[in-house]
């Protein structure tokens, strides 16, 4: 089962320069491989409406963000 969480910045360097994220997952169990992905402007987020960025629809600036995670114990992950 996939446990996916949200969570919003306000720019990608809150994520480059040590941010840190602790998710309650209760799957009893460690996930194998957390990834972290950054964009801009996904469906919903555009500030002059959806569709209305200057690349128009869809996100941008997509990264792929190296991180570390820990498991203080079987249901939570810091990441």
């Amino acid at each position: 089962e996939r446990n996916s969480s949200l969570l919003s910045a306000d720019s990608l360097e809150d994520f480059l320069y040590g941010y840190t994220i602790e998710i309650k997952h209760n799957q009893c169990e460690h996930p194998l491989h957390p990834a972290v992905l950054y964009y801009e402007d996904a469906i919903g987020t555009e500030r002059d409406g959806l569709g209305k960025t200057s690349h128009g629809f869809g996100q941008t600036n997509t990264k792929l963000i190296n991180c570390i995670a820990e498991y203080p114990d079987v249901n939570t992950i810091k990441v």
